[in-house]
């Protein structure tokens, strides 16, 4: 190939004409530049489409609302604006996490007993159960 353009100092070589080379080199080199022009298109594209999805905000928000509603009681209504939704939340938040943590006390408290008792009162035959608790001395039966 060297010899073929000239390189090996042969007069009698065959030399590429310089409009054939020229014309590879534009090629390669227009092929770089379209790969570099596709590319920041797409970014640019992407950063347009991003920045332009107040619609698709718009309509996660209305989603999210109507998914909210449906967990809280009470909040189907149609008189429960947005503001009033959200404090009903927060407050339906704070008692599920009161009911919680009196669940896990009970369970503690079941756990750490010492016997669980049943008595038969009266003809009725009704069940009570009496929990005796380890170290709880105002718990009585």
């Amino acid at each position: 190939m060297a010899a073929a353009r000239g390189d090996s100092g042969d007069a009698g070589a065959a030399r590429w004409p310089k409009a054939i080379l020229a014309r590879a080199s534009r090629a390669c080199k227009m092929r770089r530049c379209r790969r570099i022009v596709k590319r920041s298109l797409r970014r640019s594209r992407a950063a347009t489409a991003s920045s332009s999805d107040g619609g698709n905000a718009a309509r996660r928000l209305v989603r999210r609302t109507m998914a909210l509603r449906g967990l809280i009681p009470g909040g189907q209504d149609a008189a429960v604006d947005e503001a009033t939704l959200l404090r009903e939340a927060m407050d339906y938040v704070v008692h599920l996490r009161a009911q919680v943590d009196v669940l896990r006390q009970v369970t503690e408290a079941v756990q750490g007993s010492s016997s669980i008792a049943l008595q038969v009162r009266d003809e009725q035959t009704i069940l009570v159960a009496s929990i005796l608790f380890a170290g709880d001395p105002s718990i009585s039966y």
